[in-house]
């Protein structure tokens, strides 16, 4: 019974970092103005996490900041429902409701 708790420990700690590291890089691509490769690690994540607030926030940056401004909406009011009083996507809706709306 421990060695298969012990597996389980390990094996979701595995899966936390493994969320966590391809965040951080889709972090470092974004900011190296690499968004397709962002992108890539973002979606991963979300597989991985589909409530993962960092990477949909990240993820509603990039869309923005590739015109892509329907999907970057869609994307913050994703987040506000996991994260209902998320500021950075309050403003960033607010800024796209009031430029193209």
């Amino acid at each position: 019974y421990g060695d298969h708790r012990d597996l389980h420990v390990r094996s979701r700690r595995q899966r936390q970092m493994c969320i966590r590291d391809r965040n951080k890089r889709a972090t470092l691509h974004f900011l190296m103005g690499n968004f397709n490769e962002s992108i890539q690690d973002i979606n991963k994540t979300l597989s991985l996490e589909p409530r993962h607030f960092g990477a949909l926030d990240g993820l509603g940056q990039i869309q923005f900041k590739l015109n892509n401004f329907y999907e970057s909406m869609q994307t913050y009011e994703k987040l506000l429902t996991i994260v209902p009083h998320s500021s950075s996507a309050k403003k960033m809706l607010k800024l796209m409701n009031a430029q193209f709306i």
